[in-house]
């Protein structure tokens, strides 16, 4: 299977014996794509890394591709600081959390978006966490954030495989596992201003992404140490 100049990100990269590289792609048509680029360490690899939109060729009917081809598809972001970690972030969550060969074209192109804010220094938490949200939603577990369904006077649990549970006593409230209706009516419209909302969904984000990341510690929450944002 030949293919041309497919949109893509390098979403990680590493040495592969003593020339080449092996490359995590994301794609809008094909998805998550592993690729081994043959002979790259020996060429001029500045395209190939990650937060600059590429146009990549390559053949191969099995889970490793071959690299052919690749050019520009664009600008390159420029990310700084906490921007450049949360960009880290989103690429090992995407690494982590998606099957290979299984297109996702509506999450390529929030990805992209995403890499825009943040190369703009746009605030962190509506980035990461309408990210994240996307993310769930794509692989089939949307957070079921119904406005209509939640209360904002009441309280509820969250289960990660069950959804919202009303809480039906305050002394049932667990700080950890518990939210209130008001909180999860602004993390549904996206809106953090207030650090306890900001707080709550990163905290709720954890919580419904842990199944699917696994127990491996995430790389990239290692420079988030001070700010906590991931």
């Amino acid at each position: 299977m030949q293919i041309q100049l497919q949109a893509a990100y390098i979403l990680h990269a590493r040495p592969y014996r003593e020339t080449s590289l092996l490359l995590d792609i994301l794609t809008p048509d094909y998805g998550r794509i592993h690729a081994v680029a043959k002979g790259a360490k020996r060429k001029s690899i500045g395209l190939l890394q990650p937060f600059i939109p590429l146009r990549l060729s390559w053949s191969g009917k099995r889970e490793l591709k071959t690299l052919t081809s690749f050019e520009s598809g664009g600008a390159s972001q420029f990310l700084v600081s906490e921007w450049l970690y949360s960009a880290f972030y989103l690429n090992e969550i995407l690494v982590r959390v998606l099957r290979c060969d299984d297109p996702h074209p509506n999450l390529f192109y929030f990805y992209e978006s995403a890499i825009g804010n943040l190369s703009n220094q746009h605030a962190l938490s509506p980035i990461l966490r309408e990210f994240e949200k996307h993310c769930l939603a794509e692989i089939g577990y949307a957070l079921p954030l119904h406005k209509a369904k939640i209360d904002p006077e009441k309280n509820y649990y969250y289960d990660a495989h069950q959804g919202f549970s009303v809480i039906s006593s305050p002394e049932n409230f667990n700080q950890q596992t518990c939210f209130s209706g008001g909180v999860l009516h602004a993390i549904a419209d996206n809106i953090y201003t207030d650090k306890i909302v900001g707080l709550a969904a990163k905290r709720l984000m954890r919580m419904a992404l842990k199944p699917h990341l696994g127990d491996r510690p995430l790389q990239s929450r290692q420079f988030f140490s001070k700010s906590m944002l991931i």
